[in-house]
């Protein structure tokens, strides 16, 4: 899993901040950055398998999984229905709304769709009024 600074600051007790005395970034496993990197892995095995170099093409491919495989552990929630940041300095997700929700979903790094129930999409608390209004005021 990796870190990253971004849009997500946080106060010490996890709960979101706009300040930049809160950044807290390196204690974030961004669910992004993870989807990010999984997409870059699978692009650069496709290309690998193309120019006939199977060698490194499987590389990407377990690099692949184990993005896949470490998404849907530690990021994934199966009582909310979607994928959450997780803070490492609490031991738990951030379960907040950011638009990087549903970044695993574009990148193609979840095991299974017909696993999931996106609940968490259906909810009051994915609404892109309550998205617009908490972007207004800085909060996500």
């Amino acid at each position: 899993m990796c870190c990253s600074v971004n849009y997500r600051f946080s106060k010490e007790d996890g709960s979101p901040s706009q300040e930049l005395t809160d950044i807290r970034t390196r204690h974030i496993l961004p669910v992004d950055l993870n989807s990010f990197l999984c997409r870059n892995a699978r692009i650069l095995s496709e290309f690998y398998q193309m120019l006939g170099h199977s060698t490194e093409a499987s590389k990407y491919d377990q690099y692949v999984q184990e993005f896949t495989d470490a998404i849907d552990k530690v990021l994934w929630n199966v009582d909310r229905g979607a994928w959450f940041d997780y803070d490492t300095k609490l031991s738990q997700q951030r379960v907040y709304f950011y638009p990087s929700n549903v970044a695993p979903l574009w990148a193609d790094c979840y095991p299974c769709v017909e696993i999931y129930n996106y609940t968490y999409m259906q909810s009051d608390s994915f609404s892109f009024t309550k998205l617009q209004t908490d972007s207004s005021k800085g909060q996500n």
